[in-house]
């Protein structure tokens, strides 16, 4: 079976370990993201909620919630 070890220095390299260790989160978060634009798309609707002038508003808003849910928000 393959295998792949990765190696970090700590402390130094602790930016880019914790990276390593988040890509999961990052990859479910991008899928909810497009799940939920899909959704909006099929539907031809934009929630209640977001500002029907701005949307682009309300889509920033609905990306920070999921990222700050999976602990990825800076």
């Amino acid at each position: 079976m393959p295998r792949a070890v990765l190696a970090y220095r700590l402390p130094q390299e602790a930016d880019e370990f914790q990276v390593a260790l988040d890509g999961w989160k990052w990859r479910e978060a991008v899928r909810e993201i497009e799940a939920t634009l899909r959704s909006w798309e099929r539907h031809e609707v934009v929630p209640a909620g977001v500002d029907q002038a701005n949307p682009a508003y309300g889509l920033r808003e609905m990306v920070w919630g999921i990222l700050e849910e999976r602990g990825l928000a800076s």
